[in-house]
């Protein structure tokens, strides 16, 4: 799923966990001008291609916040083992797991 605002991706795993990529608070308020979106509804991903282009800028510019959130959509599915760094783009955020492991 691809917002027609650009401010939002959901993703589903081969295994079926769904992942809601919302990029910036109160962003679609900007009709999808900072987001330069680099594949298309229904594409497979491979771990380390680039989905989105924020303009990070143009969104502060604007007022808004750039906090990209992302959300384990399904109840039963945690993010274990948390290793985020915001100094490093590439660096896994963590694994999921199931919430009753």
């Amino acid at each position: 799923m691809i917002a027609k605002t650009k401010h939002a991706i959901g993703i589903t795993t081969k295994n079926g966990t769904e992942i809601l990529i919302h990029m910036g608070l109160d962003t679609v308020d900007l009709n999808g001008l900072p987001f330069d979106v680099k594949v298309k509804e229904g594409q497979e991903v491979k771990k380390g291609q680039l989905l989105v282009d924020m303009n990070i800028e143009m969104i502060k510019k604007n007022g808004k916040d750039p906090t990209v959130i992302v959300v384990l959509t399904q109840p039963d599915k945690i993010l274990n083992n948390k290793t985020y760094n915001v100094a490093n783009r590439n660096t896994p955020i963590g694994k999921i797991g199931n919430a009753a492991n």
